[in-house]
């Protein structure tokens, strides 16, 4: 299944150029430099010097437009009006993948940002036999252009087919949570240096029977690692690190009753405090589908018994998770009849405690099984959620586009979707917010071999007005 023609590279050049210069713009809208004169100001020299609003080039907009775009500096360094040039690509797509290191089908991936660049891991089925599972690393800059090329996380190291990443500012370094399937699957942590070369080789063992679904955040007091494992009616765990990943704690988490835990779990984190949710099903004859949530401090076991979300709509995978201020933004999946092979996304919004803000708003669909198709990031105004969207019901030719939307803190929506790769077998997306944009990773089917996987990225926001 291929994704449309080959990549028009001339036009990728020609928008990268244009938001290069835009981002040019805006540095010199906004350049303080010197101590002028307040009589003796030059509109045109680069510097805002009073009476002048700006000096040259763009600036971002402020106001209640749901994407209020750019506005332009006039000639006598007053600022123009503001223009709504909608939302879309700003940089991008790149791709991350390539010869050296080809996948035959991606099993993860994760977006970070530093503050100056995205780090981006990846992992997946090498076409390989020699070794059949790979992780990767690489680093994107915000004009989608590599700083770091891909690279194995590390390549010493025989099928490594999970990992997860947190990077932690104060210390300029990741967090690493890794499987390795060779023979029996175990996993370990680790710390990698801005770059992604690993600092302790092989890694910590997470002494864990046969984990997968490994998840990391950097919190107040360094790490927190959650893992499933497949036994009896299936465990769910988490580990607390310091920054120099000495282990604080390890617990069990508890499901409600007789909760079968299909896995999937995530963790986010709130200074010091951490939030657990998983996915599970109950084995009381109800069968019933729901997300549970169970909160702990760092270094300390939960005290409270976890909350099911979303019982009553028969929640299942997939289903991403981000915190607010004073909520958990959840967006979770509904299988709407039997055997349906599309489910239905909805994006909800609920407090720490469990309790419901407002009723669950139905947003998209996404395909039976993807369990990693939905993603979504809080900005701080806004949510926003990329979607592996089906293109028709054929479990058969499950093709994907990649969509964005984005609603508001009341989750009503504010701006259509907007389709960010329209390639026909696009999946995993995984998205992060930078601070005035989306950084966005996912998976497609490879142009020129079918039975290779490509990783591409892209940043998304609002656009100037042309």
């Amino acid at each position: 299944m291929g994704h449309g023609g080959p990549r028009d590279e001339g036009a990728l050049k020609v928008r990268l150029a244009a938001f290069a210069t835009i981002l040019a713009g805006c540095y010199s809208s906004y350049s303080l430099t010197g101590a002028p004169d307040a009589g003796s100001a030059e509109c045109g020299n680069g510097v805002v010097e009073p009476p002048e609003q700006c000096d040259l080039g763009v600036g971002p907009c402020t106001g209640d437009s749901a994407c209020p775009g750019f506005r332009m500096c006039r000639d006598d360094c007053t600022w123009g009006g503001c223009l709504d040039g909608g939302f879309g690509v700003l940089a991008g797509p790149v791709l991350l993948t390539g010869a050296d290191a080809p996948l035959g089908e991606v099993t993860r991936a994760n977006t970070t940002w530093t503050g100056s660049r995205y780090g981006i891991v990846y992992s997946g089925n090498s076409p390989t036999t020699a070794d059949p599972w790979a992780a990767m690393f690489a680093a994107v800059s915000p004009l989608a252009e590599l700083s770091v090329p891909p690279h194995r996380v590390l390549p010493g190291m025989f099928s490594l087919g999970e990992v997860h990443a947190a990077y932690r500012a104060g210390d300029d370094r990741y967090g690493l949570v890794m499987v390795a399937r060779g023979g029996a699957a175990h996993g370990m942590v680790n710390l990698a240096d801005p770059d992604g070369w690993v600092l302790i080789d092989p890694g910590i063992g997470l002494g864990a029977n046969e984990p997968m679904d490994v998840f990391v955040v950097d919190d107040a007091a360094g790490y927190a690692a959650s893992w499933a494992v497949r036994s009896g009616a299936g465990e769910i765990w988490v580990a607390t690190y310091d920054p120099g990943l000495n282990e604080g704690m390890r617990a069990r988490l508890t499901p409600v009753g007789s909760t079968v835990i299909t896995s999937l779990p995530l963790l986010l984190a709130d200074g010091s405090s951490l939030l657990a949710l998983w996915h599970g099903d109950d084995a009381g004859g109800t069968n019933r589908s729901f997300i549970e949530l169970q909160g702990l401090e760092h270094g300390s076991p939960p005290t409270g018994p976890a909350v099911r979300l979303f019982e009553d709509m028969q929640a299942v995978p997939p289903f991403s998770a981000d915190l607010a201020a004073d909520r958990i933004w959840i967006a979770f999946s509904v299988q709407p009849y039997f055997d349906a092979p599309v489910l239905d996304v909805y994006l909800a919004q609920v407090h720490a405690s469990g309790s419901s803000i407002s009723s669950p708003v139905k947003i998209g669909l996404a395909w039976r099984g993807a369990r990693h198709d939905v993603d979504l990031a809080w900005s701080g105004t806004e949510v926003g959620l990329a979607v592996a969207s089906p293109i028709g019901e054929d479990p058969m030719d499950p093709q994907r586009v990649i969509t964005f939307y984005r609603h508001g803190p009341d989750n009503t929506m504010l701006a259509d979707p907007v389709t960010v790769y329209p390639g026909t077998d696009a999946y995993l997306p995984d998205v992060v917010w930078d601070g005035t944009g989306y950084g966005l990773t996912w998976a497609v089917t490879s142009e020129s071999d079918p039975g290779v996987h490509d990783v591409m990225f892209a940043r998304i926001g609002c656009l100037p007005a042309r």
